[in-house]
């Protein structure tokens, strides 16, 4: 699961993984010179342990640069991050410096086998507009507007463990939801509340099984309802367990594959709108330039590139009304008509880039919008023979 080599176009068929092979500008508009690939930010187990902060807050994304179709300033549309920093002492924030980061690219956590995740998890997203957010008079959603949050370590082989009175940490336990009191205090629900509430922040204690086998794996939300959106508005970020050379060789020489070969890259998907209206569960509702579409279309994509189509890291909208006319982004309706901007390609020849956003616009004559991936920390590696032992 590690980012070693390159494999040609098919790699990631549906977002346009082709699109981490283009030297693309950071702005849905125009070109700019491409710059060197860097790691996401790294923080590293040290004598067994991993102690962190993690804050869950928004903040506008430098690496998209959207520009109206209409015309008017660039917009930075925000976003969610993590901001993640070690512990500190005490408090529910991390302290100015170098040694706090929160990169819309996301962070690395670096552990290994034996090792124990703490989490300090602190809730500063802001509330939804409940009238932009589908699903919220469902059974039990009525909460979902106040933005709870939680982190699911995805890919860990670590018990899912409630708080008890002896230990009141978590475990990799989603039913936990963490609400940001500044949005309200939540109302009991009869349905779809599967787990304990706690206002603000909450700790983790996470442990890694000795015999853990070394991998790739992710950290995203997993509140019921709401884990979509944020891990669209940018939520997520890398854990590995161990190094690539734990389980791959050289076929020349049986030597571990080297750490400085390897390289870590984790896509990230956003759609932004251009000013417009969109439909939701509670009818149509007005969005503004550079609005995030919170709960993204997956159906705005054709699944499948057309024989001619050259796709790098965006994609024509398709229209799916029944009768071709008046679509809408939240109705399982497309936008019938598309154009790529400008951006510099290199084809499938590697190149460099701290950080890249590739972007698509459509337009009919009642919405038009952005759908833009971007991505920061990645790097090609140069191909080192290699097998499983």
């Amino acid at each position: 699961m590690f980012t070693t080599h390159v494999t040609p176009a098919r790699a990631w068929s549906r977002w346009g993984a082709v699109a981490a092979l283009i030297a693309a500008s950071a702005t849905c508009s125009s070109t700019a010179p491409a710059a060197d690939f860097v790691e996401p930010p790294v923080f590293a187990s040290t004598n067994g342990v991993l102690d962190i902060m993690m804050i869950a807050k928004a903040k506008p994304i430098q690496e998209i640069a959207f520009t109206p179709p209409g015309g008017g300033g660039v917009i930075h549309p925000t976003g969610w991050v993590y901001e993640v920093c070690r512990r500190p002492a005490s408090g529910l924030t991390c302290p100015p410096g170098p040694g706090t980061v929160s990169p819309y690219g996301g962070v690395r956590l670096a552990l290994r086998a034996g090792d124990v995740l703490k989490v300090r998890f602190v809730n500063r997203l802001p509330a939804v507009n409940p009238n932009k957010l589908n699903h919220v008079t469902d059974p039990g959603q009525a909460n979902l507007f106040r933005n709870p949050s939680n982190i699911h370590t995805h890919g860990l082989l670590t018990p899912a463990r409630a708080a008890t009175v002896s230990d009141p940490t978590f475990g990799d336990y989603v039913f936990v939801a963490v609400f940001n009191s500044a949005n309200g205090v939540p109302v009991p629900q009869t349905s779809h509340q599967h787990g304990a509430i706690v206002m603000d922040s909450v700790d983790y204690k996470i442990p890694i099984p000795p015999n853990h086998p070394s991998g790739l794996m992710w950290f995203h939300p997993h509140i019921h309802g709401s884990a979509l959106n944020q891990v669209v508005q940018g939520l997520s970020g890398l854990i590995t367990v161990g190094s690539v050379g734990d389980n791959v060789t050289g076929d020349a020489a049986n030597v571990r594959f080297p750490d400085a070969n390897v390289r870590h890259m984790l896509l990230k998907e956003i759609q932004v709108l251009a000013a417009g209206t969109v439909d939701f569960d509670s009818g149509p509702q007005t969005v503004a330039n550079g609005e995030v579409l919170s709960q993204e279309d997956p159906g705005f994509c054709v699944p499948t590139a057309a024989p001619n189509e050259r796709r790098q890291g965006s994609c024509p909208g398709q229209d799916n009304t029944p009768d071709g006319s008046s679509p809408s982004a939240a109705s399982n309706s497309r936008p019938s008509r598309s154009r790529r901007p400008t951006a510099r390609s290199g084809g499938l020849e590697p190149v460099r880039a701290a950080s890249a956003t590739i972007c698509s616009w459509s337009t009919t004559p009642t919405v038009s919008r952005w759908w833009c991936s971007s991505w920061q920390s990645t790097a090609l590696p140069s191909i080192f023979p290699r097998t499983r032992r």
